[in-house]
C-alpha cells in the first residue's frame, strides 16, 4: 500500500500500518444486538431483540496463511420482549485467514447463557472479520449463533422448547 505524503509516496510501514502478524494476546470490548426466537407447536415465535455489551480476551497464533486462536467473551445481555437480562459467556476456538491487515474467521465452542428465564450451556458457532487499523488496534464484526434445544425444559414439565439466539457485535481490541 502506498500513500502520497507531502514529501512523496509513503509505504505502509512508514506510516505505522500493521504488517499482518496476528500472533499475540488481545483484549477488547464489544457491543451489538440480535434476535431470540423459539419454535412452539411447529410455529416460529419471536421472543425479542437481544442487546449485548461485554469484554473479550483471546490469543492468536499466526501460522502464515492461517491464524489459530482461542477466545473468552463475557457479555451482559438483555432481551427486550421478555424483560429479562443475564450473562452470556462464550469460549470459542477460531480459525482465520491471514490476509494482511484483514482476518476473516470462523469460530466454534461452547456458550453459557444464564438469565431469569433460562440457564443453558450449548454449542456456539460463528464467523467474523477483524481489521488492523494500527499495529496494536483492531476493529471488527462478530456473529454468533446458539441453538438452545432444550431451553425451559424444567419449567415446562420435562418438555423443552427449541430456542435460537443470533448475536451480531461490533468489536474493538488492543493487541499485545
Amino acid at each position: 500500500m502506498t500513500v502520497l505524503g507531502a514529501g512523496g509516496p509513503l509505504s505502509a510501514q512508514q506510516i505505522g500500518l500493521p504488517d499482518g502478524d496476528w500472533s499475540g494476546l488481545r483484549l477488547g470490548a464489544q457491543v451489538g444486538r440480535g434476535d431470540l426466537g423459539a419454535q412452539v407447536f411447529g410455529r416460529d415465535l419471536d421472543l425479542g431483540r437481544i442487546d449485548g455489551l461485554g469484554l473479550h480476551a483471546g490469543y492468536d497464533r499466526d501460522l502464515g496463511r492461517a491464524v489459530l486462536g482461542a477466545e473468552l467473551a463475557v457479555d451482559r445481555v438483555t432481551v427486550d420482549d421478555l424483560d429479562d437480562s443475564g450473562v452470556l459467556v462464550r469460549l470459542r476456538a477460531r480459525l482465520g485467514a491471514d490476509l494482511g491487515r484483514v482476518q476473516p474467521y470462523l469460530s466454534a465452542g461452547i456458550a453459557r447463557l444464564t438469565a431469569d428465564a433460562l440457564s443453558e450451556t450449548v454449542p456456539v458457532f460463528g464467523a467474523g472479520l477483524d481489521v488492523a487499523v494500527t499495529p496494536h488496534m483492531t476493529v471488527g464484526l462478530d456473529y454468533s449463533r446458539m441453538d438452545i434445544d432444550d431451553a425451559l425444559e424444567d419449567r415446562l414439565g420435562g418438555r423443552g422448547v427449541p430456542v435460537d439466539a443470533d448475536l451480531m457485535q461490533v468489536r474493538a481490541a488492543w493487541r499485545f
